[in-house]
């Protein structure tokens, strides 16, 4: 049993022993620290009753139990009967908790009012107690303005002034104040120890108020870091030190639910957010409700119920009008295919924490507003919100948020041709990942995997290769399968294209049961396609075409125009190679429509590199002229050296069916350069086409 329930329990069933043995304020105090309110009040009433000087002292200590209690009317009559007291020091205490009581009802001006008279009552009386309490009072309200430098100067100053027992009990609350103040004034390390102090000062006395306050406090810091166990643990210890509901409880259950959602912990998320909901039905408090409505909206998007988590989150953000609400909403409309809405609400999520000064929360918003551009395509805005992101990342020093945005600017500018640009910042990302906290093996995983891509479609397969394998080996660690199995088809693909094709069927197969288990419908298309071209490259075409047919079957119902044409152009590629023209040709024309749609020059030279091997092998060299030169050309553009190689391939076998030799041996001599810079195993080959007649 906790040492708060055992002090409550034990303060009942000696009731008798403690009437005779000590005294009845100090007894309702240690009730008032486990926040067994009726009990600490049944102790103060009796020693008033019993009190045969001035009781000024039991009414105060009744005021802070009523307040804390939220029994405001019964603290504010408790206030003016220790008012009364002829006690110069004991009026300055009163004048503290009548400032207490309207900061605890919102009324910061008239806190602020009670605190100063209570600075210089403290002062006349010259009582150092009283005074370093009413200044560290003082520092509480101008922390609510904002001025957390003069809040941190009158606190240092205030602490040590603190001694008699009644201002001993608060340490906790002060102490963890400075911190807060500290860490606003960009004293982030010392802040931070501070509040770890207060939360071990309020587990000493069991303060339960306070040590419920830090907890509560400690795992925002650690949510804010992404440092989800140490949140959860956070979250968790403070809600078991509710007695009661109340608005705070739901708060708490709230943040809770987001940090499992972190931990990938879905069930237990709903649970949490679904219990916020409940309890703040039966608080009937408005605000706490739509708190909890935001939570279990986030909650069921990340469970795939986007159409059910539209109208929690769109009820919060409407009422609270706060950047996360804000930011989960434009989340939920983007899953359910609105994207115009998506934006609008990203932009109001932007223009919110531009005006409440929120940094993180406006890089946040810029960050998933780039992502809506880059699934609308339009690359260029993309990377423009993420450049203005990386500039505030870069000055709160966010390490792990810049080094993760460096890989999405670094894969759009790939995607645009742009691959030199592109490497620069994959670069950036992994000099960030040396400033990133060794726990947050999570951002590692994300930017080895990225860097492994760009590293492979440079030919540089040392680094590439040990990449895959960390990436992997992290995703293993988290037990995030759904990673694992991204990670491990691209590995997979790059052993595909180093000529290792037993390992690369391995790893695909792999690849394909974890995506299964996950139920990831596009990884698995994606996967079961990787598998075709495995046995593309082992000429074994029939098993390769069953693959390739299951994977289009599978992606057809899916909206991924990308993932589509590309399945389509390696099904036609093999149905060339089994001599099934006439079945190539269809599936060709539609990705090269989808590939022109989009502006997607991957696509388009895939597509008409097929176009131009089609014509070919119909004995229509002639007709393979004009698409052979358009995917050269665009490949060469956006150095796209991979597909440039392929191109070039089939020019080489284009120009040698037109009995033009030395342009065949050209085209070929480029693409072996290609092939050996990529570290391909069609850099060891003498193509047939180029054979000379004995």
């Amino acid at each position: 049993m906790a040492f708060k329930a055992r002090l409550s329990n034990l303060l009942r069933s000696n009731f008798s022993t403690i009437l005779r043995s000590q005294p009845y304020v100090d007894a309702g105090r240690h009730a008032k620290f486990a926040e067994d309110d009726t009990l600490a009040l049944e102790l103060l009433d009796r020693a008033l009753a019993e009190a045969d000087g001035d009781p000024a002292a039991v009414y105060l200590q009744r005021a802070e139990v009523q307040t804390n209690a939220g029994r405001y009317d019964e603290a504010a009559a408790a206030v003016e009967a220790a008012r009364r007291s002829p006690d110069g020091i004991i009026r300055a205490y009163a004048a503290c908790a009548a400032g207490w009581l309207a900061q605890a009802q919102g009324d910061w001006s008239a806190a602020r009012e009670h605190y100063d008279s209570a600075l210089e009552q403290a002062r006349a009386a010259k009582a150092i107690s009283a005074e370093g309490r009413a200044m560290s009072h003082l520092a509480d309200v101008y922390l609510h303005e904002g001025n957390a430098s003069y809040a941190a100067h009158l606190l240092r100053e205030a602490l040590p002034k603190l001694h008699e027992p009644v201002d001993v009990e608060m340490s906790s609350y002060f102490v963890g104040l400075l911190g807060q103040a500290l860490i606003r004034s960009g004293q982030e390390t010392e802040g931070h120890h501070l509040i770890g102090r207060a939360l071990s000062l309020a587990e000493q006395i069991g303060y339960r108020r306070y040590l419920r306050h830090w907890s509560i406090v400690m795992g925002e810091r650690a949510a804010a870091e992404a440092r989800y166990s140490d949140a959860k643990t956070h979250f968790s210890r403070a809600l078991e030190l509710f007695r009661q509901p109340s608005p705070e409880k739901v708060y708490t259950l709230s943040h809770l639910s987001k940090v499992c959602l972190g931990l990938r912990e879905m069930d237990e998320a709903l649970t949490h957010a679904q219990s916020a909901v409940d309890i703040s039905q039966q608080l009937d408090d408005t605000r706490a409700l739509l708190e909890a409505r935001g939570a279990l909206g986030a909650a069921l998007r990340a469970a795939g119920r986007s159409a059910e988590a539209v109208p929690h989150l769109e009820a919060a953000a409407a009422e609270l009008n706060r950047v996360d609400s804000l930011r989960a909403l434009a989340g939920a409309q983007v899953d359910s295919g609105d994207l115009t809405a998506a934006v609008a609400t990203y932009e109001r999520a932007i223009t919110r924490a531009e005006a409440g000064d929120a940094p993180l929360e406006l890089a946040g918003a810029r960050r998933d507003l780039g992502l809506v551009y880059l699934k609308r395509g339009d690359l260029t805005a993309a990377i423009q919100e993420w450049t203005a992101a990386l500039t505030i990342y870069d000055q709160q020093k966010a390490h792990a948020q810049i080094a993760r945005l460096y890989c999405d600017i670094g894969n759009a500018r790939k995607m645009l041709g742009q691959g030199a640009r592109a490497m620069k910042d994959f670069e950036q990302a992994l000099m960030a990942l040396n400033a990133v906290e060794e726990y947050d093996i999570e951002t590692r995983g994300l930017v080895l995997s990225s860097a492994a891509n760009a590293y492979a479609e440079q030919g540089d397969v040392e680094s590439a290769d040990a990449f895959y394998s960390d990436s992997i080996s992290i995703a293993v660690r988290l037990g995030d399968k759904t990673a694992e199995s991204i990670r491990s088809g691209n590995h997979g693909y790059f052993l595909l294209l180093l000529g290792r094709h037993r390992r690369a069927i391995a790893a695909l197969e792999r690849a394909l049961r974890l995506s299964q288990s996950v139920g990831s419908t596009l990884q698995t298309a994606v996967q079961t396609d990787n598998l075709g071209l495995a046995y593309d490259a082992l000429a074994d075409y029939e098993v390769a075409l069953e693959y390739h047919q299951k994977a289009l079957a599978i992606v057809e119902p899916l909206d991924q125009p990308y993932w589509l044409a590309v399945i389509r152009i390696n099904l036609a590629n093999t149905y060339i190679a089994l001599g099934r023209l006439m079945e190539a040709e269809p599936l060709i024309d539609l990705a090269l429509d989808s590939g022109r749609a989009a502006d997607d020059g991957e696509v388009t030279i895939r597509a008409q590199t097929a176009l131009g091997l089609l014509a070919v092998q119909k004995g229509e060299p002639a007709a393979a002229e004009s698409p052979l030169t358009k995917a050269v050309a665009l490949a060469r553009r956006l150095e796209m050296r991979r597909w440039l190689a392929e191109a070039l391939a089939v020019r080489s076998q284009q120009q040698a069916s037109l009995r033009n030799d030395d342009q065949a041996q050209a085209a070929w001599d480029e693409a072996q350069r290609l092939y050996e810079l990529l570290h391909m195993p069609q850099a060891k080959y003498s193509p047939a086409w180029l054979a000379k007649d004995g």
